[in-house]
């Protein structure tokens, strides 16, 4: 999957390409390698990659654990996530709950 998006008001551009591979047991790993330009896409504001394992339950319940390490111009962070979620179809309404908890990591 290959995503990109410029905001004009902003000037910076997005751009992400991702990796899906579907396990057993209803788990699912994902890549992601991204960066981020801003000034007219003149100048670098930071770059990431991502990897991500989750778990999705047929009843809604999803469990998502990822890991994003990102380098900016001058320092470099660590990510480390743990969120769940659990969604609920009401035809044709659909309601979803959401929590994430992260720890971040710091050099430079």
């Amino acid at each position: 999957m290959l995503q990109s998006s410029y905001g004009a008001d902003k000037n910076q551009s997005w751009t992400k390409i991702s990796l899906e591979k579907k396990l057993p047991h209803s788990l699912k790993l994902e890549l992601a390698q991204g960066i981020r330009l801003k000034d007219q896409l003149s100048t670098f504001n930071l770059a990431f990659f991502e990897a991500s394992l989750s778990y999705k339950h047929s009843n809604g319940l999803k469990i998502n654990i990822p890991y994003r390490y990102t380098i900016f111009e001058d320092k470099i962070k660590h990510r480390l996530s743990f969120g769940v979620s659990y969604q609920y179809s009401l035809k044709p309404l659909s309601l979803k709950y959401r929590i994430k908890y992260y720890k971040l990591y710091e050099n430079g």
